[in-house]
């Protein structure tokens, strides 16, 4: 497949002659398989080492799912195939608008819950902001019965909302009602089983407890809880417990403290298993000693379990070693660093940041860090340390004199 030539895919003349069936006469895929093989390619795609041929294949099959007319395309598929994308990090505008589309042009009513969450969260995932589809699939959430939510469903929900920075008041009373429900007995140590899975929204494995029915609510599944899910619930409620007053009434306390804590620490425990400096991080440490920095790689926020690449503080502040747990009043004066490489931004051109960075980065500016930055194609495009020196001084130098006075005279600026 990823062999797969453009003389296989639809051309512009193939607009025509589709059937109920979304076959169209001439093009070789149906938006059902194009969305399966894409799927399935995304499950096993290293996506921390793309090649070209995989690069390249992504791009095939967006043209090839652009060349079905929208009629072809139901919202289970164009979710899938938004998921896809979204797992590969790939934003094709085009793809994206064509999709949107296809789902607008679906009734409310006929769009299962499960694809609606499926579809915002790959849109958020992508840090892809169309206005109207997002609203189209928001008013399909706020319409839904409670019937129709999942754990799964709810996280993820709850996690495009926070990425997309959502202020719908509906959208945000439901899932605060669904997050009290789903979460709250997890969290009080019900649950049987806490596992970690694949961030995968496609399917969910539950058992029923037929001796907990709810007035209005279906019984609860008490088996399988991601990981995953928690930590993507921890991230909405910070979103809300942040959120500025201009984005609307708040909701009240959507878990307890003691159930905030167990959200928090599972999340922070993700921070801390993936807390491995790059290269790119390296240098950037490199040529921070160079000019007289101290500073805490791989600092733990205390208050939000996000990792932190590079915290400069003050010489006369709390002295932390690398992966400490710090917080904001124990660092100041402070600037966190972020060190932003090519995983952080969408394919084709690296340069749009995915929903994810966006995310970290609004959380602990609003959680009060003052923060920076440094993108790897920024970085790598000075090829000297001089320019690479000259870059910090002149980064650092703009967050004011607070922040460049941490600096120390040492013998490697001497």
């Amino acid at each position: 497949i990823i062999r797969v030539r453009t003389d296989w895919l639809p051309s512009a003349s193939d607009s025509e002659g589709y059937d109920e069936d979304c076959t169209a006469q001439n093009p070789k895929f149906k938006s059902s398989e194009i969305a399966t093989v894409v799927s399935g390619f995304a499950r096993v795609l290293d996506t921390t080492n793309l090649s070209r041929n995989s690069t390249e294949m992504m791009y095939f099959m967006c043209q090839a799912a652009e060349g079905l007319d929208t009629s072809a395309w139901n919202t289970p598929t164009t979710a899938i195939f938004l998921s896809a994308m979204a797992k590969c990090g790939v934003r094709r505008e085009q793809t994206i608008q064509h999709l949107s589309v296809a789902i607008q042009g679906q009734e409310l009513g006929q769009v299962p819950l499960q694809d609606a969450s499926l579809a915002l969260f790959s849109l958020a995932s992508l840090g892809a902001t169309s206005d109207n589809v997002i609203e189209h699939l928001i008013q399909r959430i706020i319409e839904a019965s409670d019937a129709e939510f999942s754990m799964l469903s709810v996280a993820n929900i709850a996690w495009a909302t926070a990425a997309l920075d959502l202020s719908n008041p509906e959208l945000h009373t439901v899932l605060k009602k669904q997050i009290q429900y789903w979460y709250s007995d997890f969290l009080q140590g019900r649950q049987e089983i806490v596992r970690e899975t694949p961030l995968d929204i496609l399917s969910s494995t539950a058992i029923l407890d037929s001796q907990d029915p709810r007035p209005t609510l279906i019984p609860k599944p008490i088996s399988v809880v991601s990981l995953q899910e928690i930590r993507q619930v921890h991230q909405y409620i910070l979103s809300r417990k942040f959120a500025p007053e201009h984005s609307g009434p708040k909701e009240g306390r959507i878990l307890d403290p003691s159930q905030e804590r167990i959200c928090c620490s599972i999340f922070e425990a993700r921070s801390r298993n993936r807390a491995k400096p790059s290269q790119l991080q390296a240098q950037v440490e490199k040529g921070l000693t160079d000019l007289g920095f101290k500073f805490v790689s791989e600092a733990i926020d205390s208050c939000t379990g996000y990792g932190i690449d590079i915290l400069l503080h003050s010489p006369e502040a709390k002295q932390f070693g690398e992966g400490s747990a710090v917080s904001i009043e124990e660092s100041m004066p402070c600037l966190a660093i972020e060190v932003d490489g090519p995983l952080h931004y969408a394919l084709p051109d690296r340069r749009e940041s995915l929903g994810s960075t966006v995310l970290k980065h609004r959380q602990l500016r609003r959680a009060g860090w003052k923060l920076v930055s440094i993108p790897f194609w920024d970085w790598n495009r000075r090829y000297s340390w001089e320019e690479r020196r000259r870059y910090l001084e002149e980064l650092l130098m703009a967050e004011g004199d607070e922040i460049w006075s941490l600096r120390q005279i040492s013998r490697s600026t001497s």
